[in-house]
């Protein structure tokens, strides 16, 4: 995952996949996906380098407090609010 995503120096992480460069405020790996919150784009994106492709999930409006992490193989979204959503990919 390391030839995909690097740090930007501005707090944010730079991801490139499929020929598009995408500036991401957080991120994790989970099963060899990486998912990510981009600033540009709602939702959370997803990209499967063994597919080669990108999808998008929705979730629950908020402002770029949203952090993700992982846990026991799950995708955690935590919120400014201590509100954090386990997420079964």
């Amino acid at each position: 995952m390391d030839k995909w995503i690097w740090a930007n120096g501005h707090g944010l992480a730079q991801f490139t996949a499929l020929g598009q460069t995408l500036s991401v405020h957080s991120y994790t790996v989970v099963r060899n996906k990486v998912y990510f919150l981009n600033y540009n784009i709602p939702g959370m994106g997803v990209f499967d380098p063994e597919k080669n492709s990108w999808s998008w999930v929705s979730v629950p409006r908020a402002d770029f407090r949203f952090k993700l992490g992982q846990w026991n193989n799950k995708v955690i979204l935590s919120g400014y609010h201590a509100t954090s959503v386990l997420i079964n990919c």
